[in-house]
């Protein structure tokens, strides 16, 4: 992870902070924004960031996370999220929204899941490359779709980076 070093990282959906806590180390002087819809959640993560003595991490509460980036959210120069996409009420809008905050060729790099015990799909669209591939490019990325099988789900890794400003 040093590549982040001095990095401002986006962590968009952070829950109690188990990916927040490594890339707030791996920043080192850089800085780690981390947003969630869950107050609780927030909680739990920011005592456990304290906990560790980790001061480069500011947390954004979001009621209404579902559907946009806290406009309190600087730019950055990558986002990183887990087992956000299909909660978002229109991914687009918020995909549009997280192009805004990064310069041209910055990286993203979202993780899914599909067919829970390979029965529960997940959103529509994440179910199909092709869904996935358009939504990212008017957004404005270019993006890479790797499925691979867990013990009780599919995930759905996304990466690439922006190509154009929206």
């Amino acid at each position: 992870m040093s590549k982040f070093k001095g990095k401002k990282i986006l962590v968009l959906g952070c829950g109690v902070g188990t990916l927040t806590i490594p890339l707030a180390k791996a920043v080192g002087s850089g800085k780690v924004y981390a947003t969630d819809i869950s107050e609780k959640d927030l909680l739990i993560a920011r005592r456990r960031i304290i906990k560790k003595c980790l001061y480069n991490v500011r947390t954004f509460h979001d009621p209404i996370h579902l559907k946009r980036l806290h406009p309190k959210v600087p730019d950055v120069d990558a986002v990183i999220s887990v087992g956000m996409l299909g909660y978002f009420q229109d991914p687009l809008d918020v995909l549009k929204v997280v192009n805004r905050k990064l310069s041209v060729d910055s990286p993203i790099v979202f993780v899914d899941y599909d067919k829970y015990f390979d029965v529960i799909p997940n959103q529509d669209w994440l179910r199909h490359n092709g869904a996935i591939t358009r939504t990212f490019k008017r957004a404005g990325f270019k993006i890479e779709i790797i499925r691979r099988q867990g013990f009780a789900w599919r995930y759905v890794m996304i990466h690439g980076h922006k190509v154009n400003s929206i």
